[in-house]
This record gives structure tokens, sequence and C-alpha cells, in this order.
């Protein structure tokens, strides 16, 4: 009797574990709401804009500028997929140098209403010993506000450590 109950409590953990990670095109769907320009106004001369554009209806497509003065510069190129019941964010740091750009993959781990979090599956060290010297990406979040706009928030690793930075992007003018 004690063996299958740990039997059970095994596989509950490991079926519940697994079922949390798989995503719908339902759970997908409220990604949707990136669908436009955002803005960042981070200094008097300095903004940064988002703007995402629907590919098709399991795909988004996402370019980050920056503006300086009157020179845009693209600053990274996004994409999130929903493929095989998982949700992904590939990020893609335009600022390198072309011949060593490099597209991070991040997963979606969790959502709640308004909140979507998509972490690096690459261990700690993996990612110091393919990237040393270089930013990675850990973990994006993303938070929808009615009355904020959206929440952007970075983690990334770096030779000194984690670093975490957000941003709260509003709808541009038009």
């Amino acid at each position: 009797m004690r063996y299958l109950c740990l039997f059970s409590l095994c596989f509950f953990t490991v079926f519940t574990t697994t079922a949390q990670n798989r995503f719908t095109q339902k759970d997908f769907n409220p990604l949707l709401r990136l669908t436009q320009e955002w803005e960042l106004v981070t200094s008097s001369e300095q903004h940064i804009f988002e703007d995402w554009t629907v590919v098709d209806d399991s795909t988004l497509q996402g370019n980050t500028y920056r503006s300086v003065s009157d020179t845009v510069s693209p600053s990274a190129a996004l994409q999130l997929k929903l493929r095989d019941q998982h949700i992904f964010l590939e990020y893609t740091d335009l600022t390198e140098n072309p011949d060593s750009r490099k597209t991070y993959v991040l997963t979606l781990k969790d959502i709640t209403k308004n909140e979507f979090l998509f972490e690096n599956n690459k261990s700690e060290e993996q990612r110091r010993t393919e990237n040393a010297g270089k930013k990675i990406p850990f973990a994006q979040r993303y938070e929808f506000s009615a009355k904020k706009g959206i929440i952007a928030s970075f983690q990334w690793l770096d030779v000194r450590g984690m670093k975490t930075i957000r941003y709260m992007f509003r709808k541009a003018k038009a």
C-alpha cells in the first residue's frame, strides 16, 4: 500500500508539472493585445518603441527601435510563437555585430490573468559557457495593465551576475 501511494504521488507530481507548461490557442490569444506600437520615454532625447504585428493566428512579430534625437535604429527582433503546445519568445539583439548575432529562445513558464513569464531553459552554467562575456537573456515578463499599458521586465546574465530592469510601455501616439 505504501508503494502504491508513493507511486501515485510521483505520477501526480510528474503529470501536473508536465501539464502546467502545455498551452493552447486560448492561452496565446491574450498576447494579441501586443499588436500595436508601444512607446517608452526614457529621457528627453531617447525613446524606445516596440511594434508588434500578427503573422498568423499563432505567431506575432515584434521589433524594438531606439530613437535618439532624429536617429532611429533597430535594437531587437522578437517573435512570439505557439508551437506544439508551447509558447516561445525568440529574441535577437540587433545591436551586436551581425556576424555574431544569436537568437535566444525563451519558453513560457507561467500565465496569470495579465502576466506572461518566459524563461531561458538553459542552466546558468550553460549560458555562461556558451556566451562568455555577452549579455544573455534569462527571463522576460509581460504584464498588461489597463491604466499603465505594458510593464516589461527583463532579466539577463552578464559577467557581473544577474541584472533586472523594468520598462513601462504605453500606446504610442499616432
